[in-house]
């Protein structure tokens, strides 16, 4: 008898555990929030059975030892459950009674009930886990976050909602703020600020996590923090000047000189007399917005500054952040023509003859030119994918191998990684090695991914300290898909050696239990965005698409991480994915994320958590109906890539699943507009509020506002080669017919169609001085190419 007591006790403290795990809370932490269940049951009294209170009367004493303890037919119930895309990932979605709670708080906000609206909005905000619902269910292409939408409906609350909201909460968050500032927790206290932010308490443990982030040397972070409170005037008074001044300084450090600008600005127009209050004495601001930066670095010094690039380096894909850059003129340097083949495996500032090449240099040459053959014959449009950067005065291009550091004034050789062992092994015979026969399927296949197909092997990032890359995983049959990948740093700058690892991040699990690697059997999805001193890298880690954030400096640990979807087919089943190179876009603290498995998800840094998330195309028609996709024509391309372009407040996306620009609005992730691609192979990027679009035989401008069409006409053009930059207002285009085509945005017109040096086929392009550089299927080319407006006109 007392073993069977025993084993009940046992089965009960089971249940309560899996209670409190289901909903986040320990045992404790339920009972503390007895009063909030309580409350929220009163809203939904349709939610407890008639016959409730029998029940409990009945259970007796051993019910009355978990009464904190929510039951678990009603934890599943509340429970989020990922709901699966056909043929794709799965987003988390939340249950129908927490969307019934989030309504129901609206409701009661229209009618003036702010106490009971908080109730149910502080148990959204109170849970341990966040997932999505359907603002609007009619459409269903577009997800919020239910503790964003909670968020916002506190924030817009009158002023009686909002004194009603802390004269509920502001004792329990002033509570848990003075605990956690007891213990020293900072996450604890960040805890708070999420939780409560708008209880003065939050607000004061938000500056508190800010303060925690500037002292550590991590202002990207404490930016964030500080300009969430700057966004509340009234609150932000009490910290003034201090507060602008720290958030400005902040921004400055991070490397974001036109946020820093705008804060100093508006300080400006706050402060009497134009002098601060600076350590007990008066400091006068400065003049002119164009002097702040100086200003801010005379009265504080340049302190620890994130490492950063020249304003005139192309350091990462498409130029910044936002996926949105333009090459910066400022490099008045004349550049001489070179050329140097990237298809040979050893010396590289050689051109291979006959009497040079090696055989493995004849085998991938001829590879390469059978390829290409291959893919002029079907009269496919293929652009190289392989993206050259410029930092600090050094060109870094991926070739099928290896990775090059050229002089871009005459093309020499700085450094040049070993080639990787796909490559040996297809080329060499050896232990590992399988011979292979010149023109080779094997040799054919790894050429035309490397080439014409993988972005995440061709494309890179760089913070000015290191070059950052990722390596394919080796594998015992050479072209096996690997579950597996590894991020690379490489020295580029600084006392160590150049051109030398400095760390790696990935690989298989099970390695040697003395070396940490947190990250073993993580595929990166791509290159990682740097920001702030930190980098920002999507990557599938068990099947789920998370956002890594890595400190450059310390990558043995992740600062921390946000899952953003389920995968859907495991990474090594899914070609499409893996050699898509997805990687993240920032603007405005919000942080876009294109999964490629079907979803585009936003993260808010400031709060670390989701924002929104769209769904790229409807997939179904009902339960278990999926939506027929048309079928796309013969000589229809998709987009080249999937990376979100970020401009003034809006979000442009190319899905690579579909045939469409779509442009949703960046805080909500609410859909603008939509129009089809047509001929569209990628966004160029956006000027004055004109989209870029390059496509098979035009460039067209679309407006930002509504995607309707800009231009009179779309600008007619030979098939394009690769990607083109934006100069002064103007889109430098390489073409197929071995030229480059200059159009001036702002009218549509074609104002030159010029002949490359030679007749070079030209590839990807960027451009310094007065030089472009091209990074080809075959070969890297430097060459003249005059910029200003007297000498384009005569081309």
């Amino acid at each position: 008898m007392f073993l069977h007591r025993v084993l009940q006790m046992t089965s009960l403290l089971v249940i309560a555990a899996m209670c409190a795990a289901m909903t986040g809370q320990s045992v404790v932490a339920q009972e503390k929030r007895g009063g909030t269940l309580r409350d929220v049951a009163r809203l939904f009294p349709d939610e407890i059975p008639p016959n409730a209170a029998a029940r409990r009367k009945k259970a007796g004493a051993t019910s009355r030892i978990f009464h904190g303890a929510v039951g678990v037919a009603r934890v599943k119930q509340i429970i989020a459950k990922p709901i699966p895309r056909p043929g794709g990932g799965v987003l988390v979605l939340a249950d129908r009674r927490m969307i019934q709670r989030l309504k129901k708080a609206a409701d009661l906000i229209e009618q003036k009930r702010y106490a009971d609206a908080a109730t149910l909005l502080q148990f959204i905000l109170d849970r341990s886990e966040d997932s999505f619902f359907h603002p609007n269910p009619e459409k269903k292409t577009l997800y919020r976050s239910l503790k964003a939408e909670a968020q916002r409906l506190i924030g817009e609350m009158s002023a009686d909602g909002l004194r009603a909201y802390e004269l509920q909460h502001g004792a329990t968050a002033r509570a848990m703020f003075a605990d956690a500032n007891k213990e020293e927790d900072v996450s604890a206290v960040a805890e708070v600020s999420r939780r409560f932010f708008f209880t003065k308490a939050g607000r004061e443990a938000m500056y508190h996590v800010g303060s925690v982030h500037f002292d550590r040397a991590r202002p990207l972070a404490a930016a964030l923090c500080f300009d969430q409170l700057l966004q509340h005037p009234a609150t932000a008074a009490k910290w003034e000047p201090a507060l602008s001044l720290k958030t400005a300084l902040c921004w400055s450090r991070a490397g974001m000189p036109k946020q820093s600008q705008a804060v100093l600005a508006g300080l400006r127009e706050t402060v009497p007399r134009d002098t601060v209050q600076i350590g007990g004495t008066g400091v006068k601001l400065f003049a002119e917005t164009n002097d702040s930066i100086a200003w801010l670095q005379n009265v504080f010094g340049t302190g620890k500054v994130a490492w950063k690039t020249g304003e005139t380096d192309w350091a990462m894909p498409r130029g910044n952040a936002a996926r949105n850059g333009v090459i910066v003129s400022g490099d008045d340097r004349h550049f001489g023509g070179w050329q140097s083949p990237v298809s040979t495996l050893y010396d590289v500032t050689r051109f291979p003859t006959d009497s040079t090449e090696t055989e493995n240099d004849r085998q991938l040459w001829q590879a390469v030119r059978d390829v290409k053959a291959a893919l002029e014959l079907r009269k496919q449009v293929a652009l190289p994918r392989p993206q050259p950067l410029l930092v600090n005065g050094t060109m870094y291009v991926r070739t099928i191998g290896t990775i090059l550091a050229l002089d871009p004034g005459d093309g020499s050789k700085q450094w040049e990684t070993f080639y990787d062992a796909t490559v040996g092994r297809i080329l060499r015979k050896g232990e590992d090695a399988v011979p292979v026969p010149v023109n080779s399927r094997a040799l054919q296949t790894l050429v035309s991914q490397r080439i014409w197909g993988d972005s995440t092997y061709g494309t890179m990032s760089s913070d000015g300290q290191f070059l950052y890359a990722i390596v394919n995983r080796p594998q015992r049959q050479s072209l096996q898909p690997s579950r597996t990948n590894s991020l690379v740093a490489y020295n580029i700058s600084g006392d160590r050696r150049i051109g030398q690892r400095a760390w790696t991040l990935g690989g298989p699990k099970g390695g040697d239990p003395l070396f940490s690697n947190p990250l073993a059997g993580t595929f990166f999805l791509g290159s990682p965005l740097p920001l702030g001193g930190q980098l920002y890298c999507l990557a599938e880690v068990d099947g789920e698409v998370r956002l890594l954030v890595i400190d450059p400096i310390h990558p043995e640990t992740v600062v921390w991480s946000q899952p953003l979807a389920g995968a859907g087919l495991p990474i090594h089943q899914d070609l499409r994915r893996r050699l898509s190179g997805s990687t993240v876009s920032y603007a405005d603290g919000i942080m876009v994320c294109p999964t490629d498995a079907g979803y585009v998800v936003a993260v808010d840094l400031t709060r670390r958590s989701l924002l929104w998330g769209y769904q790229d195309q409807p997939t179904s028609n009902g339960p278990g109906l999926p939506i027929p996709r048309p079928r796309r024509p013969a000589n229809q391309t998709r987009w080249l890539d999937s990376a979100a372009t970020i401009a003034t407040g809006k979000v442009l996306l190319t899905p690579r699943t579909g045939n469409d620009v779509v442009c949703l609005n960046l805080l909500d992730g609410s859909l603008a507009w939509e129009k089809t691609k047509q001929d569209g192979l990628y966004l160029a990027g956006v000027v004055d509020g004109k989209v870029l679009l390059v496509g098979t035989n035009t460039v067209q401008a679309m407006s930002l506002k509504d995607g309707s069409a800009v231009w009179e006409n779309p600008v007619a053009l030979p098939t394009p080669s690769g990607r083109g930059y934006i100069r002064n207002g103007r889109l430098y285009l390489p073409l197929s017919t071995a030229q480059m085509a200059v159009v001036d945005i702002a009218t549509g017109s074609l104002l030159a169609r010029t002949n490359t040096p030679g007749d070079i086929v030209p590839g990807n392009v960027i451009a310094i001085g007065d030089a472009i550089l091209s990074q080809g299927i075959d070969r890297v080319d430097v060459f003249a190419f005059p910029m200003d407006e007297k000498n384009v006109a005569k081309k």
